[in-house]
């Protein structure tokens, strides 16, 4: 699903903005928006922020950061509050190395998105 969806955003056929969406718009959206600004070099404090404003939708449901934290720390083996980890490395090579995505589709991600 990842990479169906940065295909989608590098394809020429496609121009940015793109608008990522799934039902309500704050589970799979969120974490899929996560992983995406971590490839792009966001911090993990911004990551947050943007994350946390889908508490804001006024849907009764509750979304936190520590979930999409709990996630991204199994997922990629690390710890986000050591400062050394350089995040946007960790996803790149969490997505490469499980071939979810080559460098280049993430180079083309990231040219295309800023």
């Amino acid at each position: 699903w990842i990479k169906q969806v940065v295909e989608f955003i590098i394809s020429d056929a496609n121009q940015a903005p793109v608008e990522i969406h799934c039902r309500l718009g704050t589970d799979r959206t969120g974490v899929f928006s996560a992983v995406i600004a971590s490839l792009m070099g966001a911090s993990w404090n911004d990551i947050v922020s943007d994350y946390q404003s889908s508490n804001n939708m006024a849907i009764k449901e509750f979304r936190d950061y520590k979930l999409l934290k709990y996630s991204f720390e199994k997922m990629l083996k690390i710890d986000l509050d050591d400062s050394s980890v350089i995040l946007q490395q960790e996803m790149t090579t969490y997505m490469i190395s499980n071939g979810y995505l080559t460098q280049t589709q993430i180079d083309a991600l990231i040219v295309k998105l800023k």
